[in-house]
């Protein structure tokens, strides 16, 4: 088993299948607005444009800005995931879509 794999499996257990589908989400959201960049180019300036990028986005329904706990949702477990990606030095664009299905 690869490291990233243990990683992500790590992280995921325990967890219910939607805070599973809550970090996809918050991965593609992520990668909508790197425009699919390698992870290995993730860095602070990109995480600070992100955060600002995630209070303009509008919810669908309300066109209202997105509440805090929607964006806490998105941040806090892409912070998770990039910390255990970078403790693990196991960060391949690749291999990170094909576990997560994305």
């Amino acid at each position: 088993m690869s490291v990233l794999k243990g990683v992500i499996i790590r992280e995921a257990k325990g967890k219910a299948s939607s805070a599973l589908d809550g970090i996809r989400k918050a991965l593609l959201r992520f990668e909508q607005y790197t425009k699919l960049k390698d992870f290995k180019t993730f860095n602070k300036e990109q995480a600070a444009g992100f955060k600002k990028y995630l209070t303009q986005l509008r919810t669908q329904r309300t066109d209202e800005p997105l509440s805090v706990s929607t964006l806490l949702a998105t941040v806090n477990p892409l912070k998770d995931f990039f910390r255990g990606l970078f403790i693990n030095q196991a960060i391949n664009h690749k291999s990170i879509c094909q576990i997560l299905n994305i």
